[in-house]
């Protein structure tokens, strides 16, 4: 029988080489990389709140939800410079699963100004990326959908008040 304590042993020493800490390093820096990504089953959202719910259940784009009667989560997102932000902007989606597909399911961007609240984005995806271009002093997005070992991607700017597709 292998003594695999032996084998954790030098495991652990060869990370400590120079060459496998450029390779962590490098992992680690891209990892960082997608720190600007917000996907659906993102842990980190709360129930939308009564005012913006009611608004999005009258919208068109949440028409198909209504039947399911499903409720919306949100959560805020970074798409403003950081030393600009003076809206803020929440990416919505249904919760449960709610009229999901296969790792696809409903995405909104929400501008809330004051007290109300304007939709610039709906489609169905997996997830938005932050890209580091702006236009008209948002982000520009790029949209990842897929689904059984496909994927497509879209990217948005920021064009007459809401995201259009370039």
């Amino acid at each position: 029988m292998p003594d695999f304590r032996k084998f954790k042993t030098r495991c652990v020493k060869s990370l400590c080489n120079s060459e496998s800490s450029a390779l962590l390093a490098a992992v680690f820096f891209a990892s960082c990389s997608f720190a600007n990504s917000y996907s659906i089953e993102d842990g980190d959202f709360s129930p939308a709140s009564k005012q913006l719910s009611e608004q999005m259940e009258s919208a068109k784009s949440f028409a198909p939800f209504l039947d399911e009667k499903c409720s919306l989560m949100q959560k805020k997102v970074a798409l403003e410079d950081a030393e600009r932000q003076t809206t803020e902007i929440l990416f919505l989606t249904t919760s449960d699963r709610c009229g999901w597909g296969a790792a696809l399911g409903p995405i909104w961007l929400v501008l809330k100004n004051s007290r109300k609240y304007k939709q610039i984005f709906h489609n169905a995806g997996y997830s938005i990326k932050v890209l580091p271009t702006a236009t008209n002093g948002l982000s520009n997005i790029e949209l990842i959908q897929g689904t059984a070992g496909t994927s497509k991607n879209r990217r948005y700017r920021f064009v007459d008040g809401e995201y259009a597709s370039y």
